[in-house]
């Protein structure tokens, strides 16, 4: 299953590659792609869009792009996908020059950019289609709880919760004793109160149920 995801996202990378350098040229020239300057420059990268290819899928794998379980992709892996598009557009940039076949600067930035959304995107996809997946799947004997304590590790346990669906259990307000993270949100639950308040939010809990 995990080779058949990871030759999935590598072949639909490769049409994602292709298609970001297709949309840098269509907004560079404003959509004229009957344009002498649209059409010089698409069929150039024609010329090389194999070698592009290649090397930036390369790029891709160094960056281990394929590895992680992105249904629970944090921000670690979103840098690691915007440094990857960045260094694989300049190695592309730096293959062009040596061909001498350059295409415009401003390209190869809007190509970067693209991937972006469309490589990370399509990762990201798998963790937003989990969080609906065990959404609909929840029921009605799922228990209600509090987490005590705002901080990195109250943030861990309700991550915990919601990417572990069997564990039955939903987080639905925390408890912090700063007053200044009263009324925020952490991973999507509320922050609702103090500790003096514990038993009058476990009532209103129950009642929930």
């Amino acid at each position: 299953m995990k080779k058949r995801r990871a030759l999935f996202l590598f072949i639909l990378d490769a049409i994602f590659i292709n298609i970001s350098y297709i949309l840098a040229l269509y907004i560079r020239f404003e959509g004229n792609i009957a344009g002498n300057q649209f059409v010089q420059y698409f069929l150039r990268y024609k010329d090389h869009f194999i070698y592009v290819t290649l090397i930036k899928l390369a790029i891709f794998l160094y960056f281990k792009l394929y590895k992680p379980v992105w249904k629970y992709a944090s921000v670690e892996e979103l840098m690691n996908i915007v440094v990857a598009s960045i260094v694989s557009n300049a190695a592309v940039l730096s293959y062009m020059f040596i061909r001498q076949s350059m295409l415009p600067r401003s390209i190869y930035i809007l190509a970067a950019l693209l991937d972006m959304v469309l490589i990370g995107g399509i990762r990201f996809s798998f963790r937003a289609l989990t969080t609906v997946s065990a959404g609909l799947h929840r029921n009605g004997s799922q228990k209600s709880i509090m987490i005590v304590g705002g901080g990195d590790a109250g943030a861990m346990v309700i991550r915990e919760f919601k990417n572990h669906t069997q564990l039955n259990s939903r987080p639905v307000a925390i408890i912090d004793d700063s007053l200044e993270k009263q009324g925020q949100m952490i991973n999507g639950v509320p922050v609702v109160g103090t500790r003096v308040d514990i038993p009058s939010i476990a009532e209103s809990i129950k009642s929930m149920k």
